[in-house]
C-alpha cells in the first residue's frame, strides 16, 4: 500500500513538462495553465506502473490494494460522469482542498462530508447540509450523475474537483492524438510500431498555428496561442477562440501534460503496448486497435 500511494503522488502531478521555448511569457503562461489541473489520476494507470519490474502484479492485486485505500479514507473515486468509462481517482486531502478553495463558502466539514458522498448525494441531503446545490454546479464541484434518477430526495448528484471536464478533454485529445499517430505509422510505413524517441519527438514538437489573433512568437517564428480563461483544448481551425487552449499538435495543446503520464493511461487500459526490440534497439510502441475510453 505505501508503494501505491507514492506512485499515486506522482501520476497526481501529470507529469507536468514545459514547452521547449526561450520565452518566460510562455513558460509562465503554462505554468499558470497546469495548475488549473485538478491532482486526479486513472486506476489503469497503476496497471501499467506495476505490471512491469520487479512488482509484476496483476490487476487485481492493483484492485486490491486501491479497495483498501478507499476503504481507509486515503482515497476517493470520483465519477467521471457520462464523458469517460475511466475509474478516476484522487488524495481525499487533495479532494477536501480543491472543495474548500472553489469559492462558494465550503467549510472543512462540509468539504469532508462531501468528500464521504463523492460518489451519490441527494439534493435533499446536500440542503440538509445547508449547501446550495445550484452554487454548487457553477462552481464545478457537482454534476448530475450520469445514471441518476428524480426520488423523493430529489436529483442524485456526484462531487469532483473543479476543472475536472477540462482535464478530461486534455487527457482524452492527448490520447487520441497518439492513437493517430502510431496508425497513421503502421498505414504509411511498412513498420507495425514506432520507436518512442520519435513519438516523443513529435509529442513536443510545436506546430504552426496561423490566424490567431493572441499569438507568441518564439525563436523559432512558431506562432502560438495561449489563453487562461479555462482548461480544454482549441480546435486548429485558424481562427480565434477565447475558450481556446493551445496551437497546433504539441505538448502546449496538451496542457504541459507529459507524454509518459498519457501513456501510462493508454498502456492501462490496453490500448497501446510496448514492445522490446532487443539489447540497444530501444523501445518500440505499438497501438492494439483497443479504444482506451
Amino acid at each position: 500500500p505505501t508503494t501505491v500511494q507514492r506512485q499515486c503522488k506522482h501520476l497526481a502531478s501529470h507529469g507536468v513538462q514545459f514547452p521547449h521555448s526561450t520565452t518566460l511569457s510562455q513558460r509562465s503562461k503554462t505554468t499558470v495553465i497546469t495548475t488549473q489541473y485538478p491532482p486526479l489520476f486513472l486506476q489503469c494507470q497503476l496497471y501499467a506502473v506495476f505490471s512491469t519490474g520487479t512488482a509484476n502484479a496483476t490487476p487485481t492485486a492493483v484492485d486490491t490494494v486501491v479497495e483498501s485505500l478507499v476503504a481507509q479514507g486515503i482515497l476517493t473515486r470520483i465519477s467521471g460522469g457520462p464523458q469517460t468509462s475511466l475509474q478516476l481517482l484522487m488524495f481525499t486531502k487533495d479532494l477536501e482542498r480543491t472543495l474548500i478553495s472553489a469559492g462558494c463558502n465550503i467549510t472543512e466539514e462540509d468539504a469532508k462530508w462531501l468528500a464521504d458522498t463523492a460518489e451519490a448525494v441527494t439534493a435533499t441531503e446536500l440542503i440538509a447540509n445547508n449547501l446550495d446545490p445550484t452554487q454548487l454546479v457553477a462552481a464545478g464541484v457537482l454534476s448530475i450523475a450520469s445514471n441518476a434518477i428524480t426520488t423523493n430526495s430529489g436529483v442524485e448528484y456526484t462531487v469532483h474537483p473543479p476543472h475536472m471536464g477540462g482535464w478530461l478533454r486534455v487527457l482524452k485529445r492527448a490520447g487520441e492524438w497518439v492513437l493517430k499517430t502510431l496508425n497513421t505509422v503502421t498505414k504509411t510505413t511498412s513498420s507495425s510500431s514506432m520507436e518512442k524517441g520519435e513519438l516523443v519527438s513529435r509529442y513536443t514538437k510545436p506546430v504552426p498555428m496561423k490566424g490567431t489573433k493572441a499569438t507568441i512568437t518564439t525563436n523559432n517564428n512558431v506562432r502560438t496561442h495561449f489563453t487562461t480563461k479555462r482548461v480544454g483544448v482549441a480546435k486548429n481551425t485558424g481562427k480565434h477562440n477565447d475558450n481556446s487552449t493551445g496551437p497546433g499538435l504539441d505538448v502546449v495543446r496538451f496542457r504541459g501534460i507529459s507524454l509518459d503520464w498519457v501513456l501510462l493511461a493508454l498502456l492501462g487500459c490496453g490500448a497501446v503496448e510496448y514492445l522490446s526490440v532487443g539489447v540497444g534497439g530501444g523501445v518500440r510502441l505499438r497501438a492494439t486497435g483497443k479504444k482506451p475510453w
